[in-house]
């Protein structure tokens, strides 16, 4: 198998760009080879398509899709008719319309991912309470779980559960995971976000640490890191508050 990566990125030089505002669109493709099999559908080392039946020990093809920094802007009201109704506005956080518009793009171009990476920053900049933190970041997954739900067309779909610096209010504030208690108040926050879309297990153990591991292929597995309680950043913000 290789893994075709499609990045949509809110904020990224690569990838589709949904900043409200920029009206082009452009997806990077990266393969890299993780088994072998007899797909009809197969990349050769330059990336191009090679017909079936030529060797049958031709790499299959698999997709991952990439989000990242939606940075959702909900209403503060916290109803959702309220927030459909915040227009996109270059520069801004993105409103509920401009990310339904970015899965909706994504949905043609790439149907079914096998892997939906998501790397983190799902709400609006901005002093947030707990309450506000919780719904936005629990909306933004919901969204993106109508598009690329868990179970999608038969099959499993993982969707990563990544925490951004923006994620935890103010931002930067994590501390390391008690190692008595087992216990992290800030993950334990929006971790409910994920419910439906990720397995009992997977959930208990992202609550205690914030990273989780997926096993894509035989040979590839892919490691979500919670690097906030040792960023740079967490220190400036804790001196701030001091």
């Amino acid at each position: 198998m290789v893994l075709r990566c499609s990045g949509l990125l809110a904020l990224a030089a690569l990838g589709l760009v949904i900043t409200s505002g920029d009206s082009s669109t452009s997806v990077d493709l990266t393969t890299f080879p993780v088994g072998v099999g007899t797909s009809t559908e197969s990349a050769d080392s330059s990336g191009g398509g090679a017909a079936a039946g030529d060797d049958a020990a031709l790499p299959t093809v698999g997709h991952i899709l990439h989000f990242s920094d939606v940075h959702l802007n909900i209403s503060a009201t916290l109803d959702a008719n309220d927030s459909a109704a915040i227009p996109v506005a270059y520069g801004d956080d993105a409103p509920t319309n401009l990310l339904v518009s970015a899965l909706e793009y994504a949905k043609r171009l790439l149907p079914e991912p096998d892997f939906f990476l998501y790397t983190g920053d799902h709400v609006v900049h901005g002093d947030l309470t707990d309450e506000y933190l919780a719904a936005a970041v629990e909306e933004n997954v919901e969204i993106m779980a109508k598009y690329f739900a868990a179970t999608d067309n038969g099959t499993t779909l993982d969707i990563t559960a990544i925490i951004g610096n923006s994620d935890t209010s103010p931002d930067y504030t994590m501390n390391v995971t008690d190692p008595e208690t087992e216990e992290n108040p800030n993950i334990a926050l929006i971790s409910a976000a994920w419910k439906d879309t990720m397995s009992p297990s997977n959930l208990d153990w992202f609550n205690r640490r914030g990273y989780l591991a997926y096993a894509l292929d035989v040979n590839v597995i892919v490691i979500t890191l919670n690097t906030l309680p040792y960023s740079v950043g967490r220190q400036k913000s804790v001196n701030l508050r001091s």
